[in-house]
């Protein structure tokens, strides 16, 4: 994933980061992250680091925040953060199909920019048109963004995408599930941290993600040595908190342009 370059802009794959502050009501409050990723992932190593500190500045050190692990599959962080076991998380909407359709529009393969400027237009268009939907309904959200290009990895070279039909192919969800479908391929569903297991057992032939994840989620462990058609899709995922009531002036703001 492109990690942060700039915390004036605080983003993870381009993260855009929306108002997001709290009272001075919230004395001497940690809050907790839930992230689903290892430790070693740009979001938990440095973009929720950078977060954490920008909170304690803004609020002289009242607000701090800790991240926690495995406190739900990646699937059930909406559920999570609803329910209070912890305050913010991060959530890829193709995780939960057909519950976020609108942004599928995001994920659209073919896009040759970088995650950064996906990532700014995502909030943008989340702005301007997309929060009419209000699929995110029930929790207050704070970041929209996108990883890179995704790619097919496999064990073997893949010369044209007639083989991918009948293959039995790891597929996240969102569009990069609706391409491997249309592709005729047999679409077997896990979260990326079950990538590695997934293809090591052979229960799939090949798997799609983000170049720049495969070394997070270990999949070059799994014999995956090809990569192929680098605009396969983009993978959208958004920040949310759990307590919108406590949002009062912004300490940051998302950049304008990219």
């Amino acid at each position: 994933m492109h990690l942060i370059r700039n915390i004036k802009f605080l983003m993870v794959c381009g993260l855009s980061i929306s108002s997001f502050a709290f009272s001075a009501m919230a004395a001497d409050v940690t809050l907790i992250i839930s992230s689903w990723a290892p430790p070693s992932h740009g979001m938990n190593a440095t973009m929720f680091p950078k977060l954490i500190k920008m909170m304690e500045e803004a609020t002289e050190g009242r607000v701090t925040a800790k991240i926690k692990y495995k406190l739900g599959s990646p699937p059930a962080q909406f559920d999570l953060i609803q329910d209070g076991v912890a305050d913010i998380t991060w959530i890829f909407h193709g995780y939960n199909p057909g519950r976020y359709v609108a942004t599928k529009v995001i994920e659209l393969p073919g896009y040759s920019g970088s995650a950064k400027a996906a990532s700014i237009s995502y909030w943008k268009a989340q702005e301007k048109y997309f929060a009419a939907a209000n699929e995110h309904k029930g929790v207050k959200l704070i970041g929209l963004m996108t990883h890179g290009p995704g790619q097919l990895h496999s064990a073997r070279k893949v010369k044209n995408l007639d083989q991918i039909n009948g293959m039995k192919l790891r597929l996240g969800g969102g569009v990069s599930g609706d391409v491997g479908d249309a592709l005729g391929s047999n679409g077997i569903r896990v979260p990326a941290p079950k990538v590695f297991e997934t293809l090591a057992s052979k229960a799939a032939d090949r798997g799609d993600d983000a170049h720049g994840r495969k070394e997070k989620f270990q999949t070059y462990r799994s014999g995956s040595a090809y990569l192929h058609h680098a605009r396969w899709f983009l993978s959208r995922f958004f920040c949310c908190d759990n307590e919108p009531g406590k949002i009062r002036q912004p300490f940051c703001k998302g950049p304008e342009s990219a």
